[in-house]
């Protein structure tokens, strides 16, 4: 990873789902009311294309402010760190003004079973003996060079143009009109009905595979919630954000087409920033199922080589309106 803190993540049995491209019917995850069908075909639709079902969500243009409210010293009191741990902070700053473009993106992180409709011979694998491979589980174990693969192989089947988001439609598309640390607000205790990340349900595990690797372990590794799962669950069974978006934060991090650039903001254009020109590590966000809180927020930031293959990196596509 590019910067920040990684620590062991750790697993338990997923819920097992075999429908193809479809969605767990996964306890306490509810959608927004319905909309009517005039309004529905003007905000979301489904792409389908040789069994892939994406489900696809309009984002609408507008301003936002990009960064976090808290300073790099707050985000460590609040949430806990060693002395120095601000540093990996600073690259949230400074808040800025950006202006987006209307686009289209994914309702969920793409599944194993959508990724395999384009690399058949893909497996998330397990982690520990636990499974992370179920057809309604996020892919991981994917490249940033696999995610735009898939979004190349995509448009060409559709005919129109899909690729990873860029960070600041990911982090406008995130906030969903908030300007909280999450789109639910500040606190860990309600984070179990909006995200799966390190928490009580795994404290155990991951103190075990700490002590395993001579780690010493902190409380504030894991969150103050209980979210039920330790391992990545099926897509969507979390509450989304008020733009109809399922895991946004958690489940896995999530590739974005930027280069990471430590110190990206201070020159960030204005409207529809794509980040630097150039780098060495991409961007990643959200956070994952086996993070710490401090990563689990909406302005928090990650890069990673490009050719990086972890079970916690996964991606969601977008549709720019063009």
């Amino acid at each position: 990873m590019g910067r920040g803190s990684v620590f062991p993540v750790f697993a338990v049995v997923a819920m097992a789902v075999a429908a193809m491209g479809l969605v767990a019917e996964c306890e306490g995850a509810k959608a927004p009311a319905a909309p009517t069908k005039e309004s529905a075909e003007r905000t979301s639709y489904t792409e389908t294309v040789e069994g892939v079902n994406l489900a696809m969500v309009w984002i609408p243009g507008g301003t936002f402010k990009m960064g976090s409210r808290m300073s790099p010293e707050e985000v460590v009191k609040k949430y806990g760190g060693a002395a120095g741990d601000e540093k990996f902070f600073r690259d949230e700053h400074p808040v800025h003004e950006v202006e987006l473009d209307g686009f289209w993106m994914g309702k969920f992180e793409v599944t194993n079973a959508q990724f395999r409709k384009f690399r058949p011979s893909h497996s998330s694998g397990e982690w520990e003996g636990r499974d992370l491979d179920g057809d309604s589980q996020p892919a991981v174990g994917v490249t940033r060079n696999d995610a735009k693969a898939f979004c190349g192989w995509l448009s060409e089947k559709t005919g129109r143009t899909y690729t990873l988001p860029t960070e600041a439609q990911w982090e406008y598309a995130c906030r969903a009109g908030t300007e909280t640390e999450r789109y639910w607000g500040d606190d860990d205790e309600t984070m179990g009905r909006y995200a799966n990340v390190a928490d009580q349900t795994a404290r155990d595990s991951l103190k075990k595979s700490l002590e395993k690797n001579n780690v010493r372990w902190e409380e504030w590794f894991v969150a103050k919630t209980t979210d039920g799962y330790v391992v990545s669950a099926p897509v969507g069974c979390f509450k989304p954000n008020a733009f109809g978006l399922y895991d946004m934060i958690g489940n896995v991090w999530e590739w974005c087409g930027d280069w990471y650039g430590e110190n990206y903001y201070a020159s960030s254009e204005r409207r529809n920033p794509t980040g630097p020109a150039a780098g060495t590590y991409r961007v990643l966000r959200g956070g994952g199922w086996g993070r710490d809180p401090r990563l689990c927020r909406s302005a928090n930031r990650y890069g990673a080589a490009p050719v990086g293959r972890e079970d916690l990196l996964g991606f969601r596509v977008v549709r720019t309106q063009k």
